[in-house]
């Protein structure tokens, strides 16, 4: 429960920031568990819009995306443990076994044509990564997000055993004088599509693509909100149902959560650092 109230103190912190609010006094969680979201991980919880009174949970969605909640929305607590990148593979193998929903990116490649002074991104993925999971190419790209963004192009065969493949932006960024200027703006066309991990090693930084299924494309989060929201949860069942507590973690997700609360509450730290920061934060690199 702490460690939620760190999390909604921090948020509070990043949106009197952005400037969406000059004050969250009297403001309300935002958040609520279904009637029967406590009932185990089976439940779901309700995020409220911020109409008559302000609510915590989409003023920080607004903050970090520019966009409020569109209505009512109920996130199935399983679609929200979904979302979270560590321990994903734990989740996905926990009965009934799922498949994986993560495809790690390789490369993020800014790419720049100095003649026509145009600037756009690659993203380069490993073929054996979709084998492994059965999913096309042309899937990857609809069930990402990017099916209207990005398209397959060939590219020269690399040193590697490993085959990459790449995907191309569809529509460059011009500039006038330098291109560093538009790197912000070219990013962020693409940033709601990439989940992160912050590392110690290099590449420092390790990007993923979420393919979710159509029916839950609905309730996707941004990466950060979904780590609030989970948390957020799992408050509630110690403080209001806490012997239900050491039931979720004997169960079928117990392994997931135990990797969610040892890792999250750092990982959101540098996440929402970056967003302060408006620059990539990572953590201490290890020297070898």
């Amino acid at each position: 429960m702490l460690l939620y109230y760190a999390f909604m103190n921090l948020s509070k912190a990043y949106a009197l920031t952005v400037g969406t609010r000059s004050t969250f006094d009297a403001a309300r969680h935002g958040l609520r568990p279904s009637p029967q979201g406590l009932s185990g991980l089976a439940g779901s919880v309700d995020a409220f819009q911020s109409l008559d009174r302000l609510n915590l949970f989409d003023e920080f969605l607004y903050a970090l995306t520019g966009s409020r909640l569109p209505a009512l929305q109920t996130y199935p607590v399983e679609e929200i443990m979904a979302q979270i990148v560590p321990g994903h593979r734990v989740w996905s193998q926990s009965p009934p076994v799922k498949r994986e929903r993560f495809i790690a990116v390789e490369r993020v490649d800014v790419m720049h044509d100095k003649a026509s002074k145009e600037l756009w991104l690659n993203l380069r993925v490993f073929a054996d990564d979709l084998t492994r999971l059965g999913v096309t190419h042309s899937e990857l790209l609809s069930k990402s997000g990017l099916q209207n963004l990005f398209i397959e192009v060939d590219i020269e065969p690399g040193q590697s055993d490993r085959r990459l493949l790449c995907f191309e932006q569809v529509s460059p960024r011009t500039y006038r004088s330098r291109p560093s200027d538009e790197i912000s703006d070219l990013v962020s066309t693409v940033r709601d599509k990439l989940w992160t991990i912050v590392q110690s090693i290099p590449p420092y930084r390790k990007y993923y693509l979420y393919m979710g299924p159509s029916a839950a494309r609905g309730p996707l989060l941004p990466q950060l909100a979904a780590v609030y929201m989970l948390m957020f949860f799992l408050s509630t069942v110690t403080r209001y149902r806490p012997q239900e507590f050491d039931q979720i973690l004997a169960g079928q997700y117990g392994a997931f959560l135990r990797e969610f609360l040892a890792s999250q509450p750092k990982q959101f730290l540098y996440l929402l650092a970056s967003e302060f920061a408006q620059r990539e934060i990572t953590l201490p690199a290890m020297v070898y």
